[in-house]
C-alpha cells in the first residue's frame, strides 16, 4: 500500500507548476534555457515522488544526480533571461550529472559533490543578477524597471534554503525521519515559491524580456565593434572629440525632448541623433561622469522641476509620466538621488516659497 505524506503532495504541485511553465513558454525559442530548467525540475519532482513511494527505487536510484543538474540549469536560465547568448557549448555544464548517473548506489558522495556544485552555481547566479543593474544602466533609461529585484531576492532565498537542505541531506542519517521530512517539506515549498515567481516574471514580462535579450545582444555587438578603435585613440584626443559629440547630444536631447520617451535605449537614441551608440556612451561617460541611465533621468528630473516651478498644482505622477518615467517608484528614487529630497518635499517647498512671495507683495 502506498504511503503519501504532505511532501509528496507538494512534489506533485512542483511537478504541475513546472509542466505549466513548459507549456506557457514552449514556443519562445529565446527562452529555451528556462524550458530546460522547468523540464529538469519536473523530472526531479517526478523521480522524487516515484522513489519515495517505492515505485522505482528498487530499479535504480536517480534523484541524487539532479543535485548536480539544477545548479547549472538555474544559472543558465537566469543568464538567458538577462539577455546573454546560450549555445550548445553550455551543455557541458550538465556532464557531471550524467557521469554521476551510474554511481547513485553511493548517494552520499554525489550529494556531497553536489553541495559544492550548487553553492558555486548559486554564487555565480546571484552575481549575474547583482551586476544586472549596472549593465542595464549603460544602455537603458528604464534600468530600474527591468532589474528583476523580486527575482534576485527569491534566488537568494532559494539558494540559502538549498544550502541548508543540502546540509540536511549530508546528515540525514543522524537527523531522523521527522526532521528529514520537515526539512524536505520546507525546501520544496521554497522551490514552489521561487519557480512560481520566475514563471510569473517570464509570462507577464515576456515582451520586455525578449526586448532585453535583443537589445543586450545588439548593444554588446556594437560595443565590441568599437572597442579596438577606442583603444588606439589617446585620452586627450578622445576628450576633445567626445566633447563635441556631447555638446551636440545635449542640445538635441533638450530641444527635441527625446528623454520623455519611456524606455528610451541607447540604440534608439543613436537612431534619433545619427550618432553611433558607442560614441554616445563614451561621450556621456567622459563628460557627464555618469552612465546612460542616469544621464537621461537627470534630464527627466530637470523637466519635472521646471514643471513644478511653473505650476505647483499639477499632480506629480502626471508630470513624472510626461517626463518619461515608467513608474512612480523609479521617479521617486531618481528624484531623491539627484535632488536630495523627495518630489513631494520639493513641491511643498515650492508652494511655501510662492506663498511667501505673495504675502511679501
Amino acid at each position: 500500500m502506498l504511503s503519501v505524506n504532505f511532501v509528496n503532495l507538494m512534489q506533485v504541485s512542483l511537478f504541475t507548476l513546472s509542466v505549466l511553465g513548459i507549456v506557457l513558454l514552449f514556443q519562445e525559442k529565446r527562452l529555451l534555457c528556462t524550458n530546460l530548467l522547468f523540464l529538469l525540475v519536473a523530472l526531479s519532482s517526478a523521480f522524487n515522488l516515484l522513489e519515495e513511494l517505492n515505485i522505482t527505487r528498487s530499479i535504480h536510484l536517480v534523484t541524487p544526480v539532479f543535485i548536480l543538474g539544477l545548479g547549472p540549469a538555474v544559472y543558465l536560465a537566469i543568464r538567458s533571461v538577462l539577455g546573454e547568448t546560450i549555445d550548445s557549448r553550455h551543455l557541458l555544464h550538465f556532464v557531471p550529472m550524467f557521469i554521476a548517473l551510474p554511481f547513485t548506489g553511493a548517494p552520499q558522495w554525489i550529494i556531497l559533490i553536489g553541495t559544492f556544485s550548487r553553492c558555486m552555481y548559486g554564487v555565480a547566479t546571484l552575481k549575474k543578477l547583482y551586476n544586472l543593474r549596472e549593465r542595464l544602466a549603460a544602455w537603458r533609461s528604464d534600468a530600474e524597471d527591468l532589474s528583476f529585484n523580486a527575482l534576485f531576492w527569491w534566488t537568494l532565498v532559494m539558494s540559502t534554503f538549498s544550502v541548508l537542505d543540502l546540509v540536511r541531506l549530508n546528515f540525514q542519517m543522524a537527523l531522523g525521519y521527522s526532521l528529514n521530512v520537515l526539512g524536505q517539506g520546507i525546501s520544496t515549498l521554497i522551490a514552489i515559491a521561487f519557480f512560481a515567481v520566475l514563471l510569473k516574471q517570464l509570462v507577464q514580462n515576456k515582451s520586455s524580456i525578449i526586448s532585453l535579450i535583443d537589445g543586450y545582444q545588439q548593444n554588446h555587438s556594437a560595443h565590441n565593434t568599437g572597442e579596438s578603435t577606442l583603444e588606439l585613440t589617446s585620452d586627450a584626443k578622445q576628450s576633445d572629440e567626445y566633447l563635441a559629440i556631447y555638446g551636440h547630444l545635449v542640445k538635441q536631447i533638450v530641444e527635441e525632448q527625446w528623454f520623455t520617451k519611456q524606455g528610451l535605449t541607447l540604440h534608439q537614441l543613436s537612431e534619433l541623433t545619427g550618432l553611433q551608440s558607442r560614441d554616445i556612451s563614451r561621450a556621456i561617460n567622459i563628460h557627464a561622469q555618469t552612465n546612460f541611465n542616469e544621464f537621461i533621468n537627470q534630464h527627466r528630473v530637470n523637466y519635472v522641476i521646471e514643471r513644478i516651478v511653473e505650476n505647483t498644482c499639477t499632480p506629480l505622477l502626471s508630470i513624472a509620466m510626461d517626463a518619461g518615467f515608467g513608474s512612480k517608484t523609479t521617479f521617486n528614487n531618481m528624484f531623491r538621488q539627484i535632488i536630495g529630497k523627495t518630489p513631494t518635499a520639493f513641491k511643498r517647498a515650492q508652494k511655501f516659497r510662492k506663498a511667501e512671495s505673495v504675502t511679501a507683495v
